[in-house]
């Protein structure tokens, strides 16, 4: 409700706004992964995560810039890892070793998937739920809370 609304909104906004980032970030490490190398995706998820806490820090703490600052900090870092990512994509030589499109899709292959998709689902909407609550304790623990994010 009112200010606390607003400087949610704002910051969903603005982190929600580039999302993208964080699908492709998603989805470069998928084929990363998918190709043999584990470390590099890894490695660019703990960057970017400790880049967010020093950015949201320095942003809201030193320049008090408030939620916008922890929103700010959050898009740079996962634009800094985005582009490590397709950086190393780009340096790897990835083949296809067969046209996955012309493979039948087998029932055990969706009936893995399903309870992978229906968790991830849950987790989101727990995910909503606390925001929620958080959200309903006041400015400076939702700062808090973007920045432990």
């Amino acid at each position: 409700r009112g200010e606390v609304a607003t400087l949610g909104q704002e910051y969903l906004l603005l982190v929600g706004g580039t999302i993208i980032f964080l699908a492709l970030m998603t989805s470069f490490g998928a084929i990363i992964r998918a190709n043999g190398d584990s470390r590099t995706p890894m490695f660019a998820s703990l960057f970017a995560n400790i880049l967010n806490i020093v950015l949201s820090a320095l942003l809201i703490f030193v320049f008090h810039m408030g939620i916008v600052g922890a929103a700010l900090g959050a898009i740079f870092s996962r634009a800094v890892a985005l582009l490590y990512l397709w950086k190393k994509l780009k340096d790897k030589d990835l083949q296809p070793t067969k046209n996955i499109f012309s493979e039948k899709i087998s029932r055990e292959l969706i009936f893995l998937t399903i309870p992978a998709a229906g968790e991830r689902l849950a987790m989101r909407l727990g995910d909503l739920v606390i925001m929620v609550l958080i959200i309903s304790l006041g400015n400076r623990v939702f700062a808090g809370n973007a920045i432990g994010e």
